[in-house]
Order: structure tokens, then sequence, then C-alpha cells
């Protein structure tokens, strides 16, 4: 069982987008607007790539990179049921594209052209991603197997809004003891406990 703020201890954080969570999004997202099918865009690195697909094909592989933290996260208190503590943050990732094969300028283009499209933009905008920049196209011809094989990269800047959630619940009861010095020689004491409050306003 998870740490709360009243087991005290180490808190976990809870609910914050992954990066799994971020590629799937790209994977459709670059997919849709492209055209091309699901299984020709794919993430850059993988456990098991299997086949590239042939020259005359075109696909696309790409990759999240990290980008700079903003550094300064928010901490928001929820008081509805048990309660609970989101921390917002935001930090700049960068979507590194690379089409092959014979209409890799147009399906770069392509992609470019449909991220201005604000309605194109809402599935990404919807999980907190947003676009901030699109560098211009860059053909990086590569050799695979003897042979040229057309590559173009698309560089896609955009920052995550980041919420993750915090088990620090609702304070039900505080005691305690307030001191002050009216003048010298004469403190002042007060003991105070919610509950007698409670009571009073009952």
């Amino acid at each position: 069982m998870d740490n709360t703020s009243a087991t005290g201890g180490i808190l976990r954080e809870s609910g914050a987008i992954t990066r799994i969570e971020i590629e799937n999004l790209w994977q459709n997202v670059i997919s849709q607007i492209s055209g091309l099918p699901g299984n020709l865009v794919r993430p850059a690195f993988q456990e098991d790539p299997g086949p590239t697909p042939g020259s005359s094909a075109t696909w696309a592989a790409f990759q999240v990179m990290n980008g700079d933290a903003t550094n300064y996260p928010v901490e928001h208190h929820y008081g509805e049921g048990d309660g609970e503590s989101v921390v917002y943050d935001q930090t700049a990732k960068n979507v590194l594209v690379s089409i092959y094969g014979p209409g890799a300028d147009d399906v770069a283009d392509m992609i470019r052209r449909a991220l201005h499209i604000r309605q194109n933009r809402d599935a990404l905008r919807a999980s907190g991603v947003a676009v901030t920049w699109i560098d211009a196209p860059i053909q990086l011809p590569e050799l695979v197997n003897e042979k040229w094989l057309r590559r173009v990269d698309l560089t896609i800047r955009t920052t995550i809004d980041i919420a993750g959630a915090y088990q620090i619940l609702n304070l039900l009861r505080a005691d305690g003891v307030i001191l002050a010095d009216v003048h010298t020689g004469n403190q002042l004491k007060d003991e105070f406990d919610t509950d007698r409050v409670r009571e009073h306003a009952n």
C-alpha cells in the first residue's frame, strides 16, 4: 500500500503522463495526418524492431527526446473526498520524425503543414502536449545494403503539461500552542484545538 500524508514516509506520484503514453499518442497522430498505415509509423528504438520495410515503401520512425524542464512546478491541494495534492509541471520535449522511402519529402511536408491546423493539434492538447515550433525538413540520405535510401528528418518542438497527484490528505484536526511576546517580561500563551472550535460551531 502506498504511503499518504497520514502514514508518513515517501509519497509516490500517480496520474502523470508517461513516455509510453506520449509515444503512443504521437504514433497515432503521425499515422493519421500522414496517411501512413500504423505499422509503418514506429518508435525509432524497439526491443524487437522487426524487418525494415523495403526501399519502395514510405515509412516513418520517431523518437521523443528529452528537453528542458521549467523547474517552476506549482502544487495545488484539492479537498474533494479525502483530498489530494497535484503538482503541475511543464517540460520541453522534441519529437524527431525520420521519414524513409520515395515519398519521404511529401510526407514530411504534409506533417509540417497538418500540425498548423488547430483541429489536428486538439488530440495532442487533450493530453497536455502543445506544438511550439516545427523545424524545416532536412534531407539525410542513408546508405542501407549498399543502396542510398531517401530519408527526411523533421523535428517537432513541444511543451508538455504534467500533472502528478500525491496522497496529501485533508487536515481534519490540529492542536498546538500559540506564544507571543506582548511586551518585555509578559508572554501570551494560548492553546488551541480545532475540535473545540468545531464543538462551539455546532
